[in-house]
């Protein structure tokens, strides 16, 4: 019985990965903001209608679904692949949400299934056991820090914003 309490426990306290940070836009409505973040999309990503799953203009929010490469090289090549991850753009008057979650490391097809990590969560070692446990953790938390450089630089992009108008109008 006490085993049995001990492993929920520790599952319990792991949860999937998520950044999620506000950024404050002074005198812009939430029509205003969300029209900045669609153009956003639409510019940073390569195809914004490939990524994106979900607009919806009443709530201010964008769903997207998007990748990075991810490549250690070396010994660690079996781990080359992507990390796929949700982003969700939530406007609101004077402010918006940006929320990375639904991280996940898939390699590359023909690689070693094993080495394929599955959904990242807040836990400090990687859940998967057998010869590779060393190697495992080290990508782990390799695709920890890189998901963070990646949500950190969505972010300073989304902070450069200046183009908040609930319609795209361009002056001729």
């Amino acid at each position: 019985m006490v085993l049995i309490l001990s492993v929920l426990t520790v599952s319990a306290q792991d949860k999937p990965l998520t950044y999620a940070e506000v950024i404050n836009v002074e005198g812009k409505n939430q029509s205003e903001i969300y029209g900045g973040l669609r153009e956003w999309v639409a510019t940073y990503y390569v195809n914004g209608k490939a990524v994106t799953q979900m607009e919806d203009a009443a709530t201010g929010t964008i769903i997207l679904k998007a990748l990075f490469p991810y490549k250690k090289g070396g010994i660690y090549s079996a781990y080359e692949g992507a990390v796929n991850y949700m982003l969700k753009l939530q406007a609101k008057d004077g402010r918006f949400r940006v929320e990375m979650s639904g991280i996940n490391h898939e390699n590359k097809p023909g690689n070693a299934k094993d080495c394929s990590l599955g959904t990242i969560t807040t836990a400090e070692k990687c859940g998967k056991g057998g010869l590779n446990k060393a190697a495992h953790t080290k990508i782990w938390k390799d695709i920890k820090e890189k998901s963070k450089s990646e949500f950190d630089s969505l972010v300073e992009t989304l902070k450069g914003l200046d183009n908040f108008n609930a319609e795209a109008e361009e002056e001729w």
